[in-house]
Order: structure tokens, then C-alpha cells, then sequence
């Protein structure tokens, strides 16, 4: 019968000190509270009744002294045993119902069940059993907030009631109700009493001490008045103390745990929609970035490869310098030079070309002294045989052939985008019209066809081509030659190139060779690529820190949530869980999305740059991997921070 007589709450010489204050919240403090037992806690503001409370609920360690429950000493008990306590044992109740306002009143009353890792079936059917002893019935199925102050009470005992704790502590529970409200949780309370649990109220409301079996008055942090103790409750003569497991580690409880853990941050997530896009649309448009880099990486480097590939099996580029003085001053040195290569072996054709320096040439439309158009023409000179050399056909066909002759006078071939930007119609099949001329530096130049060049030429995309004799008193001039060969020839070639053109001085030509293409295509890629990633990591750096300052304010903002979770039980692995999941859907979901942007936005350049998109299969991958990290990444501290929150402080801010 030893274990009769164990009381449910037993005190001996408690002190609890806080840094700062002189006194003592708590100073020497005895007390027994029998189990079955409803006593009412009275003092002034100040007196310690809050500390006492926080110290019986395991929210807080006294400084010194003794503190048994149901016969086990439980002042230097581990965190994980105290979360155990308060998840089985004890059920609270506060002034402030601290009730989920968007979740349902199902959910709210189901909180401390879902701590303990109760079944669905079982913790809904708890949960219903609780809503109707305490009259909500009715309510069930409503959102929390649309509740009355009277009905959130009630939901609170609801909550508390649920799990069958052995002890329920009260903190001002009709602190902030009317009379009417105040007799039913009064009447409430009684109920639980009758049914075998121990109740502590503290309350300034006589009626609520008046309708307890005991009254215990506080001041200073001792007790200066105890009207002693009442019998036991029948049901509750042997009360050993309830610490079963929070969990099993059974598969199917762990598949329940990973359920709920996500079946919270999606609520959170859902309750704070506008939050969430927010977060989302950062990590979307710094993941977006970093995949459109990888896929423009990619497709720039495959447009460049295509471009090599179609030169490199057929073609030799030959760079010849500045021309010194007037083209035509060299021109039969150039000739010479091009026969010369035009008899190697596997050599079909040769042609030069010359680039005039921006600021050297002049090009209007209508008159010598008319402003050029915004965007940059350039000038070049060549014969005929380039076009046929290079694969460029004219409209009209055969215009080139027009350069070779000296009776044509000054003439000029015009890309089509060169032509728009003078404002010359391009729409005529047969070429230009009659009369169609230009004015290059102070020239008058007739126009007499049109070009469209190609991946092998895109230097000339917006050029004008004229006859040798429009330039031939510029002096700024860049000459090089066009070798086309029999295919698979252009390394042979090559070599041959500089002693056929210069014998004398094979040094001085500069002759790209297909590895130096493959080099260049190397370059471009990697510097476009590396540009982009740093720009995008620049993106998911700020979206990570959106993130992480979103994450560390709604910690701030959710610390009544925090404080109710920890309070009934919930540990702190539970809720750094939680907020480190609410990262990871975010950074995932924004992840997805900018997976999908980045696509899109390569899709978008292809098209309107006329490339061929590549798009590696791994995208969706990068995405939603980069998106994840960063997320989990983000929210790592927020989670930690949130997780390290003292519940006695939180719960009363």
C-alpha cells in the first residue's frame, strides 16, 4: 500500500533565481499536491505562481531543491525524459489558448496526440472524444480563428485532455473570459477532477479558487497560506507515472512520423501562402539562372562546334595583318601569293578579304552628310570568287561576279540586315531596284544585290561588301585569306599554306588551324559558362538569404506555436525537423520551377538567335537538387534557433 501514499507532485525546499534579480522567484519552497487533488494557486502579480508553474510542467529547472513526480525525482532528468513527461503525464492550459487560428478544431484538439505518435484512427477518434465532453462539437469541423474567446478556452482543455494526462496545469485559465465562459471552464475543470486528474489553477479569479478543494497562496516565492488537502479521488489511489516512449522504431512509426513532420510544414506552409510564393519565386529565379546557364553553356558551345565542324573539314583561314598602305599597292603580291596556293594539292579555291576599321569608313543612305543608322555597319572588300569560296549565294545570283569588273565602276553587295538598317526594301525577288546607290565615305557606291551569310561568316552579318576600287584610298585595312580544300584536308594544307603564299618569309602568315577552332570553341563555352554560373550563384545566394531572413522572422513570429509544441511535449529534434522541412519544400518546389524557367528561358535565346537548343536530361535534376540544398541549407539556422527557444520564456511573450 507504500505506493498509495506517493503524492502526484511533491516540493522540497524549491528555489528558482533568475540573473539580474535580487530575489528569488522561488525561495525554499514545500509542497505536496495529492493525486486526484484540484488546487487553485493565489498570489499577487510577482509572486512566483507563473516560475511554480513553469518549474511543476517541466518548462523550467529550479536553481536548487528537490522535485518528485509520482515518486520519481525528475529535477535533473534529461530533456528527452522531461518531453516524455509532459507528452504522457501533463496537460496545460493558459490564458492564452495558444490555439492554432487556421488550422480546424479536429487538428488543434489532435496536437498532443500527434506528439505522442498516436495512430490517424486513434488520435482522430481521441481527439472527436475530447471535443465532445468539452461541448464542441458542433464546431468540429470549423477553422479555429472563427471560434469564440469561450470556445477556444474549451479547445485549449480540449487539446489538453486528450492525450489523458495524469496532471492538468491551469495558467489563468478564464483570465481573459466573461463570467458566463469563466463557470464553464470552471465546471470543466471539476469534471476532469471527478475522472481522476490531478488539477493546479493558478488564478486571480476568486470564483475559480473558491471552486477548488485547496487553496495555496504565494508571495515572495514562498507559501504563506495552505488550507490543506482533501481525499484522495477513488480513481486515482496508485498514479505511477507515465513515461511510455514517444516512439517506436518500427518501420510503420517511422513512416508515420515522416507523414506528420511533412503534414506540418505543408500546413505552415499553406497557412502563410503569400510567404511561400515569395520564398519560392527567389529560389526559382536563382536556380532558374544557374540552369539556364548549364543549358546555354551547352547550346552555345554546340552552335560554335557546328559552325567549326562545318569549316574544319573544308577550310583554311589565313590571316595576312594590316595591309600596309592601299590594298591595290599590294594587290599583285596578293595575287601572286593566292595562285600560289591555288596550285597546292587538294586546294579548290582562294579568296581574300578585306575589313575596314569602323572609324574608317562612312556609310548613309541618301547623302554623304546624313547621320548613320544606331546600329554598327561594317565595310569589307573582295572578289568575286569569295562568295563562290565561302558557299554565299546573292540575289540576284551571280552579283559577286560584278566585283571583278573594273567597267562596273564602284558597286556594292549588301547583307540583308545591313539593308534594313539603311531602310532599303529587300522584299524584290530580283535584287535591288534600279538606282538603288549608298554613300560610302563621300563615294556614291551602287547597290547591285544582296547576301545572307551563314554560320561560317557571321562577322559579315551586318556588312556591305564593295568592289576594291570603293576603298581604294583607306589604309586601315585587315586582310585575310579563305582556302577552301577537298574534305579532310584543311591540316595538310595549312602547313603548306605560309611558304606557298610568303616563301620568303613563311613567319609572317598566321594560319588558324582546326585545332585552334576546337581551342576557341573550348574558350567561348567555358567563359560564357562561367559567366552565367557566377551570375546565377550570385542569384541563389540572395535567394538563400531571402530565404533564411524569411525563415528567422517567422521563428519570431511563431514562437507562441514553438513554445505550445515544446510544452506538450514536442522535443527539439521535432521542431528543427519542422522548420528545416518547411526549407526543403520550398527550396525544392523553387528548384522545380526554376528548372522550368531556366528551360524555358534557353528555349527563348535559341529561338531568337536561330541556335539549336540543347538541353542536357539532367536539368530537372539540377534544379530540384540546387533548389533542395540551398533550401535545407537556408534554413538551418532559422531551424536550430527555433528549436533552442525556451518554452516557459516563449510561451508568455
Amino acid at each position: 500500500m507504500s505506493e498509495e501514499l506517493i503524492p502526484a507532485i511533491h516540493l522540497e525546499s524549491i528555489s528558482r533565481s533568475f540573473p539580474g534579480n535580487d530575489q528569488p522567484a522561488l525561495h525554499k519552497l514545500s509542497l505536496k499536491i495529492e493525486a486526484g487533488e484540484f488546487v487553485a494557486i493565489i498570489g499577487p502579480s510577482g509572486s512566483g505562481k507563473s516560475t511554480l508553474m513553469n518549474v511543476l510542467g517541466l518548462l523550467d529547472h529550479p536553481s536548487s531543491g528537490k522535485y518528485w513526480l509520482f515518486g520519481q525525482e525528475s529535477t535533473a532528468t534529461a530533456e528527452s525524459s522531461r518531453n516524455r513527461i509532459r507528452a504522457h503525464s501533463i496537460g496545460f492550459i493558459f490564458q492564452a489558448s495558444h490555439i492554432l487560428g487556421d488550422d480546424s478544431v479536429l487538428s488543434n484538439a489532435a496536437m498532443g496526440l500527434r506528439t505522442q505518435s498516436v495512430s490517424m484512427n486513434d488520435r482522430t477518434q481521441a481527439a472527436l472524444d475530447a471535443i465532445d465532453r468539452l461541448g464542441l462539437a458542433h464546431r468540429v469541423g470549423a477553422t479555429a480563428k472563427t471560434l469564440s474567446g469561450g470556445e477556444r478556452q474549451r479547445l485549449a482543455i480540449a487539446r489538453a485532455v486528450a492525450t489523458g494526462p495524469q496532471i492538468i496545469l491551469a495558467d489563468e485559465p478564464t483570465g481573459n473570459l466573461d463570467s458566463v465562459n469563466s463557470a464553464k471552464v470552471v465546471s470543466h475543470l471539476r469534471m476532469l477532477k471527478s475522472t481522476g486528474s490531478t488539477i493546479v489553477v493558478i488564478t486571480h479569479d476568486p470564483q475559480v479558487a473558491a471552486a477548488a478543494d485547496r487553496q495555496i497562496e504565494i508571495l515572495d516565492g514562498q507559501i504563506v497560506y495552505d488550507s490543506g488537502g482533501s481525499a484522495r479521488n477513488s480513481h486515482s489511489l496508485v498514479s505511477p507515472l507515465q513515461t511510455e516512449p514517444l516512439h517506436d522504431r518500427s518501420m510503420r512509426s517511422l513512416l508515420r512520423i515522416a507523414a506528420d513532420d511533412a503534414g506540418d510544414a505543408i500546413s505552415s506552409l499553406a497557412i502563410r501562402g503569400l510567404r511561400s510564393l515569395l520564398l519560392v519565386l527567389a529560389f526559382a529565379i536563382g536556380v532558374g539562372g544557374l540552369v539556364a546557364s548549364v543549358a546555354l553553356s551547352e547550346t552555345t558551345s554546340n552552335q560554335v562546334s557546328s559552325a567549326i565542324k562545318g569549316a574544319a573539314l573544308d577550310e583554311v583561314k589565313v590571316n595576312l595583318g594590316d595591309a600596309e598602305g592601299q590594298l591595290f599597292d599590294q594587290r599583285e603580291q596578293l595575287d601572286l601569293g593566292m595562285d600560289r596556293i591555288s596550285d597546292l594539292p587538294h586546294v579548290r579555291g582562294v579568296a581574300f578579304l578585306g575589313e575596314i576599321s569602323p572609324t574608317e569608313a562612312k556609310i548613309t543612305r541618301l547623302s554623304p552628310t546624313e547621320t548613320e543608322p544606331d546600329r554598327a555597319i561594317s565595310l569589307a572588300t573582295s572578289s568575286s570568287s569569295y562568295f563562290d569560296v565561302v558557299g554565299i549565294d546573292t540575289t540576284p545570283l551571280r552579283a559577286s561576279v560584278l566585283l571583278d569588273g573594273g567597267k562596273s565602276g564602284s558597286i556594292a553587295i549588301v547583307s540583308k540586315e545591313a539593308a534594313e538598317e539603311l531602310g532599303i526594301d529587300t522584299s524584290g525577288v530580283g535584287g535591288p531596284p534600279a538606282g538603288i546607290s549608298l554613300w560610302i565615305n563621300g563615294q556614291l557606291v551602287q547597290v547591285v544585290g544582296y547576301f545572307s551569310p551563314d554560320d561560317r561568316t557571321p562577322e559579315l552579318q551586318v556588312s556591305v561588301i564593295v568592289s576594291p576600287e570603293v576603298v581604294a584610298g583607306i589604309d586601315q585595312m585587315r586582310l585575310s585569306l579563305v582556302v577552301r580544300t577537298e574534305e579532310g584536308f584543311p591540316s595538310t594544307v595549312s602547313k603548306a599554306v605560309p611558304f606557298a603564299f610568303s616563301p620568303a618569309s613563311p613567319g609572317s602568315v598566321s594560319v588558324q588551324t582546326v585545332a585552334d577552332l576546337q581551342d576557341l570553341r573550348v574558350n567561348v563555352a567555358n567563359d560564357l559558362g562561367t559567366f552565367i554560373a557566377v551570375l546565377s550563384i550570385v542569384l541563389i545566394l540572395l535567394a538563400a538569404i531571402s530565404a533564411a531572413t524569411a525563415m528567422y522572422l517567422t521563428v519570431q513570429s511563431r514562437s507562441s506555436e514553438i513554445a505550445l509544441r515544446r510544452a506538450i511535449g514536442a522535443s527539439r529534434s521535432l521542431i528543427f525537423r519542422l522548420f528545416l522541412l518547411e526549407g526543403l519544400m520550398v527550396g525544392s518546389i523553387g528548384g522545380l520551377l526554376g528548372g522550368a524557367i531556366g528551360t524555358l528561358f534557353t528555349l527563348v535565346i535559341s529561338a531568337s538567335s536561330g541556335w539549336t537548343p540543347v538541353l542536357p536530361p539532367t536539368l530537372t535534376g539540377i534544379g530540384l537538387s540546387v533548389g533542395a540544398v540551398t533550401g535545407v541549407v537556408s534554413s538551418i539556422y532559422p531551424a536550430w534557433l527555433a528549436s533552442r527557444k525556451d518554452p516557459a520564456n516563449a510561451i508568455r511573450s
